[in-house]
């Protein structure tokens, strides 16, 4: 008897223990622990600030993230609660882009809920810091170029643009050239669609489109006389185009074209250019 007495007692006992330290969870849902976020400027680089409210663990990340037009974001870095103090954090960019830029951090916890910090847009100019708003608008980069063979055949003069506010992604080209040797005459103009894949300045070029020739002599085939050709064309290789606002650039490409489809014939140019 004594023995089921002192069983009902550890029972008991285990009982109330277990209720007075039961501890309950911070907050059960998801949610974004994120409080504020600044971007400052500096001469030459961004500072990233942000606040928490101290619940992360070391199961959370905060990447960093950039975009040229808001739209499109690339990666800076990913910060680790346990790199930094807990509950106050900052870090250094220095961009490669010297133009208004959109910044954000995204949230991630151990079961991979992902939340999203307000977007703040900043910029720098040369030394000078200045916020900007998001009105501010940021052209697509342009360029001039001069290519050498490529889609025209002989030469062209080119102008090209991207479509969105970034140095690659989709655009498209418009070129003409003419060319008077002798009794050859012939003018060429090309208009194109294309993609650069990259980043950092280095891009593989894909692009199609379409270029009209016309000449008193055929540079495709031996048989004399006048002529007026459109080509379906097309474009792959690697471009160079320098990040900076007013830099060069370099285009190596193989151009296949074909008339009417009836044959498939591989040509090539090489380029150079400026950004402005």
């Amino acid at each position: 008897m004594k023995i089921f007495y002192f069983i009902i007692a550890c029972y008991l006992a285990m009982s109330n223990c277990y209720g007075k330290c039961k501890r309950e969870p911070i907050s059960s849902e998801p949610h974004l622990i994120i409080q504020s976020f600044t971007v400052i400027p500096h001469n030459e680089t961004y500072t990233l600030a942000w606040k928490t409210t101290g619940e992360e663990d070391s199961s959370f990340t905060f990447k960093l993230q950039y975009s040229v037009d808001g739209t499109f974001w690339e990666l800076i870095n990913v910060v680790v609660p346990a790199q930094l103090t807990a509950s106050g954090y900052s870090y250094t960019y220095r961009p490669t882009l010297i133009q208004a830029l959109y910044f954000r951090i995204q949230q991630e916890d151990g079961f991979q809920n992902s939340f999203f910090s307000d977007t703040v847009a900043s910029r720098l100019v040369t030394t000078a810091a200045i916020t900007d708003s998001f009105d501010k608008y940021v052209p697509p980069t342009e360029i001039a170029f001069i290519e050498i063979g490529g889609n025209t055949f002989i030469y062209s003069l080119n102008f090209d643009s991207r479509f969105w506010k970034r140095n690659g992604g989709p655009g498209w080209r418009l070129g003409g050239g003419y060319i008077k040797l002798g009794n050859y005459e012939a003018a060429a103009a090309t208009l194109m669609l294309n993609e650069l894949l990259g980043f950092g300045g280095h891009y593989v070029e894909l692009g199609a489109g379409m270029t009209i020739a016309s000449g008193n002599t055929s540079s495709i085939t031996s048989q004399p006389g006048n002529f007026t050709r459109l080509y379906a064309t097309g474009n792959l290789g690697y471009r160079y185009q320098s990040i900076k606002e007013k830099g060069y650039v370099l285009r190596v490409t193989a151009t296949p074209f074909t008339n009417n489809f009836k044959y498939l014939k591989w040509w090539g140019g090489i380029t150079f250019g400026q950004k402005f």
